[in-house]
Order: structure tokens, then sequence, then C-alpha cells
């Protein structure tokens, strides 16, 4: 345990689903105080009582999800709209809300959305309400950074190839469809295992296991753009691949690879959260 976190309260939330449970080992192996929170959000009282419940908090992870069936817009009812926003947006406001008067007072504290690239990136295959609950999120935390700064830190994930049994059941993970998903992915499997030792350098903060192909890093608090890499992201090749195999994070054959390809492999590539601890490692 290297301590980065020692003395930090942190608030995990919906620790059953998403990544909560890995989040919680990271965090705690890191020396932190965690709050592991299993209640149900949706209630609209329950995120003021978690807090007052924990009292001090100096982190909070916004881990929310819900598992959905795939189906196209024309089929979906009001009914699962409501769910949906219901499940995943409505309780990130409320439990945000319930922590700020005390982070605005004491001007310092960190808000960290875990959120998917559903709601930045459209993608074929009936996640049209989804990714409009995860869209809400993002722009709720974009405008929240603004809001909050300089004193508290706001930031956001945007996964999507990541293990979790919440949308990637293991039944999921036996169909043709999951096997043509994750021929997409570089390294042909979801992210999940430790990729790269402690003494590994920050990523500027990134928190993704999956890096998007758009910045979803905002931390206003410090006047500081997360790692740009985007969608033309072979006008930054040269950098950028000396910077990736300089960290070993992809290796030469998969970036000319997906260079002769004309993909967009920041889309892609597996990053290990290893970032995350290195993001909380200034004092909150």
């Amino acid at each position: 345990m290297s301590g980065r976190l020692e003395g930090k309260r942190v608030i995990v939330t919906d620790v059953n689903e998403y990544n909560g449970a890995d989040i919680v080992a990271l965090f705690r192996e890191e020396g932190a105080e965690v709050f592991a929170d299993t209640r149900d959000l949706t209630r609209p009282a329950a995120a003021d009582e978690l807090v007052r419940e924990v009292g001090h908090v100096d982190i909070l992870i916004a881990n929310l999800a819900t598992k959905f069936e795939f189906a196209q817009a024309v089929d979906q009812p009001d009914a699962e709209m409501e769910r949906l926003m219901n499940a995943i947006f409505y309780p990130l406001h409320r439990v945000t809300r319930a922590v700020l008067p005390q982070m605005i007072e004491r001007k310092r504290g960190k808000i960290v959305l875990v959120g998917s690239a559903a709601g930045v990136k459209g993608r074929k295959g009936g996640v049209a309400l989804y990714g409009a609950a995860r869209g809400a999120q993002h722009a709720y935390m974009r405008n929240l950074a603004q809001e909050v700064a300089p004193h508290i830190q706001v930031n956001a994930t945007a996964q999507t190839y990541v293990d979790n049994l919440t949308y990637w059941p293991l039944a999921y993970r036996e169909t043709e469809d999951f096997r043509q998903r994750l021929s997409e992915v570089p390294a042909s499997r979801l992210a999940g295992e430790r990729l790269f030792p402690r003494s590994h350098p920050p990523v500027h903060g990134w928190l993704d296991r999956v890096v998007p192909a758009k910045p979803i890093g905002w931390n206003h608090s410090s006047g500081h753009r997360r790692l740009n890499m985007t969608r033309n992201w072979k006008h930054r090749s040269l950098r950028t691949r000396a910077y990736l195999r300089a960290v070993g994070r992809v290796s030469e054959v998969t970036l000319r690879r997906a260079f002769r390809a004309r993909t967009r492999p920041t889309s892609k590539i597996v990053w290990r959260t290893h970032a995350l601890r290195e993001s909380f490692d200034v004092a909150a």
C-alpha cells in the first residue's frame, strides 16, 4: 500500500454495480477510508441520508449504473426513459448537491463521475436512451466544474470496454455479438488487469481505463485541460506515439496497424486505473 489517499474519506455509490467494487478495493489499497454504499439512490432522500451518515467527505465517486435492454428508439416507451434517468442522472445531482456545501465551505474536494462513452459517442445497437442518460451526466459535470472552480475538482470518465458484470454479464460474453464488439479492441479483451507497475507516471490525471476519442476530463480548478486525444489523432502522431511507446501502454506494432487502417486507436487503447490513484495524489 502506497498510502497516497491516507486520511481521505471517500464515498463510492452503487458499489455492487459497474466499477464500484474495483474502485473501493483500489482506494482502500491506497489508504483511504472508503464508504462503500449500496443503498437505492433513486429515492429522493437517499443522497442526503448518505452524506449525513458519512459526515466529512473528501472525495465523491459517483458510480451509478443500471442494466438495460438494447432496443431501437422507435420502440422505447416513456417508462424506460424515465427509469434510466431516475437511475443514472437524477442521483448524480442529488448526491453532488448533498456533498457540495461542506466542500465549498472547506474550499477543497473532489467529485468524480464514473461515466460511459455512450454519452459522448453515438453508436448503433439500440442505446439511444441509455446514451442520453449518460450524456446528461457529462453535460452536468461540465457545467458543475465551472461553477465550483477553482477550489473543487470535477472529473469524469467515459469508458466502454471495461470489465464489469453490469454491462458485460458472463452469459453475454458467450454470444457472437460480444465477440464482434470485442474485435474492435486492439487488445482483444476487456480492460481490467493491472497492466503497469505502481511506479508508473501519471497520465495528466486521466481517470479512464479506456480513453475516449474526445477528452472527458475537466479540472477547471487548476485551469488545466486533460490530455487532448482528439479524433484527429494522426496529426499528433510523432509526439503521441513516442509517449505511448515510452510508457509501454501500446506496442509499436499496434500503433502501425492502427495508422494503416486509419482508425482512432485512442478510442480503444486500454489504460489501467493507475491514473485514478495519481489523480488524487494531490491533497484534497
